[in-house]
């Protein structure tokens, strides 16, 4: 949600426990996600069913994506807009249920979408480097 949502002050509301209980790839990413943007793109949604958001920091993106719904969704980004040759990712979401993880690394080429599965009311977070 830290990519998702707006805010003037980026918070983790959680206990520490919460957080030292979380696998690796959760938790570096909160330890790395910027707090500051230099580009900000909605790529993809529709009013209480889903969101995708592009949220640029030096040469890196991140899309967030939430579902606003009770149904599993398949998603297939298009990422024609950020304007790379190709990206490597990092792709955090969720696992068999809304408190797991799965992680994922992959590459994008250009022209290539982000294919991301979400449970309902699920999420996922993905972190875009240029280059192969």
């Amino acid at each position: 949600m830290s990519i998702v949502f707006e805010s003037g002050i980026l918070h983790f509301a959680d206990n520490c426990e919460t957080y030292s209980s979380l696998p690796e790839a959760p938790k570096n990413f909160i330890k790395t996600v910027p707090v500051t943007w230099d580009s900000t793109l909605l790529l993809a949604g529709y009013p209480r069913k889903d969101c995708v958001m592009a949220r640029k920091s030096g040469d890196t993106w991140y899309i967030g994506g939430i579902n606003g719904t009770d149904e599993k969704l398949s998603w297939e980004i298009d990422l024609s807009r950020l304007k790379g040759g190709g990206f490597s990712a990092s792709v955090i979401a969720d696992g068999d249920s809304n408190t797991s993880f799965s992680s994922s690394e992959s590459k994008i080429k250009s022209g290539e979408k982000l294919k991301v599965e979400v449970l309902p009311f699920g999420g996922f977070v993905a972190t875009l480097k240029p280059g192969l």
